[in-house]
């Protein structure tokens, strides 16, 4: 399947599933709401999640992240960032592009 084909989706919830990493064509998803994939192992976020501009909620608690992408600066719609359970030592300096 490829999940840039999905660009009607709005929630995507991937929440305790063992997933490792998640592919570049997440940035399709231009109408994507909500994200969810908390308890999983991912050592990383695609660059590309800076595409996604209607994002509000962002939840990757619980994984094996060690920083989030500098692109996280551009997903202007974002209200909630859920990243606790992490080793996240430094926040990217576009997070403060993020002011509602």
């Amino acid at each position: 399947m490829n999940l840039g084909k999905l660009q009607s989706l709005k929630v995507f919830t991937l929440d305790g599933n063992c997933v490792t990493n998640l592919p570049s064509e997440l940035g399709l998803l231009v109408r994507l709401e909500r994200l969810s994939i908390f308890g999983n192992l991912l050592i990383s976020l695609p660059e590309t999640i800076g595409s996604l501009h209607n994002l509000s909620l962002l939840n990757v608690s619980s994984n094996k992240l060690s920083s989030l992408p500098e692109s996280i600066g551009s997903c202007y719609s974002l209200e909630e960032l859920q990243a606790n359970g992490n080793s996240i030592d430094e926040l990217p300096a576009s997070i403060c592009n993020l002011v509602h």
